[in-house]
């Protein structure tokens, strides 16, 4: 494993977490080889080696050589099995499952125009796919959803995970929080017609080793023309402010909810690490020693971009249950740095 990644996993698993529960467990996750798929399977990995837990771990991905290069020093773990096909697809298991974590979707903005089918079809016959599998096995099942789904409202801070805003059904960029939000609420149906256990995860924009540097998200791209010793090139003032949070911090937080939350949604989001869009841009050159790379500002409108108001979401319910964010964005971003660097 990665030494940082293995750090952050080490930081996670020191989290006053209700780990045993998953002790002698099955546990299904969907999109493994994503950034947050990979963090998961990789701490419940790192659990079987420090505490012989026994979790059998299901990991579902669709693209077998990213599996090899993801998992290559587990690839012949007994307590690893893959499922080797896209989420829309029904799937038959040999075994019962406890839990379900259902990561996989199509997230990436550059999709939202070019793939919409795609996009709406991963974030709703997958979901059905995976609540079917819940309701057979009565597995707890944990849906990651995103902060998109409070669309446009009157007020961006403090925003509690029973508030809600206006989506554009006619724009084609809604396919993604829209399908994200028929998932959010398919988990709903099918807790009440069902019985199953459900947790609906919705963490803000997320970074860390294993996103994809080719994403169109600015996080990623902004990271990739450094790495490569290219300018940044912004096409808004910058002044636009997120939360961004390092995704050891957000993996913490699933695993919070899951095993210790009694709740059904749940933010994510590092609520003191509020920046703008230009300052993620300047910290993000400044992480890299002797980067090439300046900011030029170059204004002008793009299709795709999220129509979305900045969201800063209130926390408190995943901080009642013990959750507290560790990383601040400039330790998160050099760690990201380095390890892309290093890789």
């Amino acid at each position: 494993m990665n030494s940082i990644i293995n750090s952050d996993i080490e930081k996670i698993i020191d989290c006053q977490i209700n780990w045993k529960d998953l002790k002698n467990k099955n546990v299904l996750i969907t999109g493994a080889t994503g950034m947050i798929g990979q963090y998961m399977v990789c701490t419940l990995l790192e659990l079987n080696k420090l505490y012989h837990y026994n979790i059998n771990i299901v990991a579902w991905c669709r693209d077998k050589d990213k599996i090899e290069q993801v998992f290559k020093d587990d690839i012949t773990n007994q307590q690893l099995k893959f499922i080797v096909q896209n989420v829309e697809k029904e799937v038959n298991l040999d075994m019962k499952i406890d839990y379900i974590i259902h990561t996989a979707s199509l997230a990436n903005p550059q999709y939202y125009s070019t793939n919409p089918v795609g996009t709406i079809m991963a974030n709703t016959i997958g979901t059905r796919n995976t609540l079917e599998l819940a309701k057979k096995y009565k597995a707890s099942y944990c849906y990651i959803s995103t902060m998109e789904i409070y669309g446009e409202m009157n007020h961006d801070i403090g925003i509690k995970e029973e508030e809600y805003g206006a989506i554009n059904s006619l724009e084609i960029r809604s396919c993604y929080p829209e399908s994200k939000k028929l998932g959010e609420n398919m988990c709903v149906a099918y807790k009440e017609q069902y019985g199953i256990d459900i947790k609906i995860i919705r963490p803000a924009h997320t970074y860390g080793p294993g996103m994809s540097i080719d994403d169109a998200r600015v996080q990623c791209q902004f990271m990739k023309k450094v790495i490569n010793n290219e300018d940044i090139i912004m096409k808004s003032d910058g002044s636009m402010k997120r939360t961004y949070t390092y995704v050891a911090d957000v993996i913490s937080g699933i695993f919070f909810a899951i095993l210790n939350g009694q709740d059904i949604a749940y933010n994510v989001a590092n609520e003191d690490e509020i920046i703008s869009i230009r300052e993620l841009a300047e910290t993000i050159i400044s992480s890299k020693e002797d980067a090439l790379s300046k900011l030029v500002i170059e204004i002008q409108e793009e299709k795709g971009w999220s129509r979305v108001t900045p969201k800063i979401m209130n926390c408190d319910k995943l901080k009642e249950i013990g959750w507290i964010p560790l990383f601040k964005v400039k330790d998160g971003i050099k760690r990201t740095m380095k390890y892309y660097i290093n890789k």
